[in-house]
């Protein structure tokens, strides 16, 4: 700055649709107050009384709680595979929202929307037996109220039945109802003395 000179700063407004109130106008940092939405044009003005220089910035001014909103409350999904140890959920929802699974009040996963507001989950590892779903849907604007429940069955992995037992040890196979290997002896040698009285009687 030239000797004896005082920098100052003015904001002004270039153009816009409405009216611009700056909190102070001769400060580089400040606030400014919009009478309407829309596209403005704001000048800085900086001078030493000989030269001024200015710098432009371009603001556009939206409603107050206009940005993105939450999801809706998505509607309870549906499944495949119901009665099986890994059935699919699916739905729709807000596009390209994060949909949070949900299996009895604990959350066990999350996937992403389509472009068309679909998706499906695939339910692994869950124990078997009965269980509610539920979601919810979340972007940028929040996230949505849960979903209304829905119930599905798990089976056991591997499906089937636990196999049967033979009720005893080591005779199992020999068709004689699983009999201890001690007693089916016993009949055996009953069964050789009650011949060898009959050969010896005749």
């Amino acid at each position: 700055l030239p000797n004896g000179s005082t920098l100052t700063t003015t904001w002004s407004k270039i153009s816009g649709s409405g009216t611009v109130t700056f909190a102070n106008a001769n400060v580089k940092s400040t606030t400014a107050m919009f009478s309407v939405v829309g596209t403005y044009v704001l000048r800085l003005t900086a001078s030493d009384g000989t030269l001024s220089a200015y710098d432009d910035v371009s603001i556009t001014v939206v409603a107050t709680g206009s940005g993105p909103t939450a999801p809706a409350k998505p509607a309870a999904p549906s499944a495949t595979g119901d009665g099986t140890a890994t059935p699919t959920l699916s739905g729709t929802t807000t596009a390209g929202a994060i949909v949070h699974v949900f299996v009895d009040g604990t959350e066990v996963g999350t996937v992403t929307a389509g472009s068309d507001g679909k998706w499906t989950y695939t339910l692994t590892g869950i124990s078997a037996g009965s269980h509610t779903i539920t979601i919810t849907a979340e972007n940028v604007g929040g996230t949505s109220p849960p979903s209304n429940p829905m119930s599905i069955t798990v089976a056991p992995t591997g499906g089937g039945t636990p196999p049967v037992s033979d009720g005893g040890g080591g005779g199992g196979g020999c068709g004689l109802g699983g009999l201890s290997s001690s007693l089916f002896m016993a009949l055996f040698a009953l069964m050789k003395f009650t011949q060898r009285t009959r050969i010896e009687h005749n």
